[in-house]
């Protein structure tokens, strides 16, 4: 498409994915994410992992690890969050609040400064 992504991915339900950041930039926007295929060798977000035809339950990630099970795992999502979108409140493991981000700005010059051997003045980021 020639669309921005983000036009997209608010007009979308659920977002399929093997592995992305767009998974992340999903769930900034509320949309349940399905990781797909690799028959289990990379999740990159933790989730529900559907590995039957049941039912499925409320979460904001799943993995399904065999395509045996994708047509009833799409079909239960869509139908799980049909007129019911994310709340903040599920996505807590996943997105970071927007009263607690900090800009990059913020973020690198809230380190003390410190002189380097030449006298100039660097900012050191400290890892967390």
């Amino acid at each position: 498409v020639d669309e921005p992504f983000l036009d997209v991915l608010l007009q979308s339900d659920l977002l399929v994915s093997f592995s992305s950041t767009t998974m992340e930039e999903a769930l900034e926007n509320k949309k349940p994410v399905l990781q797909y295929g690799g028959r289990g060798r990379f999740a990159f977000l933790p989730g529900v992992n559907i590995n039957s035809n049941e039912g499925i339950e409320r979460a904001p990630v799943y993995f399904v690890e065999n395509k045996q099970y994708l047509v009833n795992s799409l079909e239960g999502i869509l139908n799980t969050f049909k007129d019911n979108p994310l709340r903040e409140e599920e996505l807590t493991d996943y997105v970071i609040p927007k009263n607690k981000r900090k800009s990059l700005i913020d973020f690198f010059t809230s380190y003390p400064k410190e002189k380097d051997l030449t006298g100039e003045r660097k900012i050191y980021a400290k890892a967390q």
